[in-house]
């Protein structure tokens, strides 16, 4: 899923000044689903996540300990519940973060 992702991180790092200790993913709604996602599968490749109104897997929670996140939902979305959100945040401080 992320392959296109890091290969364009990794042209524009070598085309471009990058701080490679600030690069922060960030998403809205399905791109939200996607910074959790990738997010949990490679921490190592970002500085924090920004998530905004995106649905979460619990289950990758402890994954998630050691970034920062910021995570953003609008408590009357229609489309994808705020519980979600608040799940995935409680989840990740139950694993551990802070």
């Amino acid at each position: 899923m992320a392959g296109g992702l890091f290969a364009l991180l990794d042209d524009v790092a070598a085309h471009f000044a990058v701080d490679r200790d600030r690069v922060v993913l960030t998403g809205l709604s399905n791109g939200g689903y996607g910074t959790w996602h990738i997010g949990a599968d490679h921490p190592e490749r970002f500085s924090a996540l920004v998530p905004i109104a995106g649905q979460a897997d619990l289950a990758s929670a402890s994954k998630l300990t050691g970034i920062p996140i910021w995570c953003f939902h609008n408590s009357g979305d229609v489309f994808v519940s705020v519980g979600a959100a608040r799940s995935m945040v409680a989840q990740i401080r139950a694993a551990g973060s802070t």
